[in-house]
């Protein structure tokens, strides 16, 4: 429903703006966001606790993993506490503006019920002057009969009870008026309080979790890449050298099954990890894509498409920062 634009007799214009929608949504790409990091880690871990074959690399690589899934879920922290604290503010905002439309329902009615006061009001006191005149001449006039004079005074009576009752409704309505001002102006109180709450809410994650606001951009951002970067590596020569030796009777074809088996592997790593750098605005989705596809295809899609990413890193590395650093660090 559309935000009233006429705000008399209350105010100028809306005094308590805004829209609960866009903030819910601003705060579901937040949670998403968090969504995608836990994930992410959750996967990595689970590619790290794999006990599929052993070696001084893959245990290596295994606890880099490790490592890598413990840096992002810190930054899970802070995606899921602003998400949530913007959702909370969102149904707050909503229930200030209801607020304020309903203070702004009672103020019309009671403007309209002083406006009709104060016109009744003009009319008895029309009626009581002409009432009271006609007293006089009656008083003056010694041909005026008793019964004449009785019907002037009730004339008078009449319309001084009539003017009493319309000055009295006029000051109810200016009391109901004031009434709803001091409901619009509780409305605007807990909007603000809302508003103060979401922004301390946040500014209470950006150091929590051990992670501060130059963590991602200093070096974990370069740490997620390196790993990622690796895995596509290993899972594209992997992948191809599995193609290779695939031919060969017997030990060929047990040779490309570890070898499938890395390439796999390396490949989910190299998947995970592009989720979240494009997540965080580090990395385009299409190389999450082609990530998806590696995988897919053990490796070999990787090798097909390198080109593609090497054109892609010609892009300055500011632009495909920007937007990460502007999520990770507004409300």
């Amino acid at each position: 429903m559309p935000r009233p634009i006429d705000w008399h007799p209350l105010a100028a214009s809306d005094p308590v703006p805004g829209d609960p929608d866009e903030v819910l949504t601003a705060a579901a790409d937040y949670l998403e966001v968090a969504a995608a990091i836990e994930s992410a880690a959750a996967n990595l871990r689970a590619i790290a606790d794999a006990a599929a074959m052993t070696s001084r690399a893959v245990d290596a690589f295994r606890d880099r993993a490790r490592s890598v899934a413990d840096d992002i879920e810190r930054a899970h922290t802070r995606y899921e506490a602003v998400g949530q604290a913007l959702q909370q503010y969102a149904a707050r905002l909503g229930d200030a503006q209801d607020e304020a439309d309903a203070a702004l329902a009672d103020a019309r009615a009671a403007e309209a019920r002083r406006t009709a006061a104060l016109a009744a009001a003009g009319s008895a006191q029309a009626a009581l002057d002409s009432a009271r005149r006609a007293v006089e001449r009656s008083e003056e006039d010694p041909e005026a009969t008793a019964d004449a004079r009785r019907a002037d005074a009730d004339a008078v009576a009449r319309a001084s009870s009539r003017l009493g009752a319309a000055r009295a409704d006029a000051d109810e309505a200016d009391a109901d008026l004031a009434a709803a001002r001091r409901r619009l102006e509780g409305a605007e109180a807990d909007r603000d309080a809302a508003a103060e709450t979401a922004a301390a809410a946040v500014e209470d994650v950006r150091g929590s979790g051990d992670l501060e606001d130059g963590w991602w951009d200093d070096w974990g951002a370069r740490a997620v890449a390196f790993v990622t970067d690796v895995a596509g590596t290993v899972a594209a020569v992997a992948g191809v050298a599995a193609l290779l030796v695939g031919w060969v009777p017997v030990i060929g074809q047990a040779l490309a099954a570890v070898l499938g088996t890395v390439a796999l592997v390396a490949g989910l790593v190299n998947l995970v990890g592009n989720v979240v750098l494009a997540a965080t605005g580090e990395r385009s989705w299409a190389e999450a894509g082609l990530s998806a596809l590696a995988v897919a295809t053990f490796g070999v899609g990787r090798a097909v498409v390198a080109p593609a990413r090497a054109a892609r890193a010609a892009v300055p590395a500011a632009m495909r920062r920007g937007a990460g650093r502007i999520a990770a660090t507004s409300v």
